[in-house]
């Protein structure tokens, strides 16, 4: 059973991601982060305030996970 190769632009080693990588690579969430954040701005509702980067500072261990699903 051979693993098929990292989609382009993913990481090589897909069983250890740090948070903060695997969020910035899923591009749904992105998305759904800005309209967020947009529809904030809209309502003056304010600024999104940021957290501390250490937060998202720890590894995913998602084993035997399809990168085309988790990455769509």
């Amino acid at each position: 059973d051979e693993a098929s190769p990292p989609l382009p632009g993913l990481p090589d080693d897909l069983d250890h991601v740090l948070y903060s990588e695997a969020k910035l690579l899923c591009s749904p969430y992105q998305e759904a982060k800005e309209c967020l954040i947009n529809a904030f701005d809209r309502a003056q509702l304010g600024r999104w305030i940021k957290k501390p980067e250490e937060q998202d500072q720890f590894q995913c261990e998602i084993l035997n996970a399809d990168p085309t699903i988790l990455f769509a």
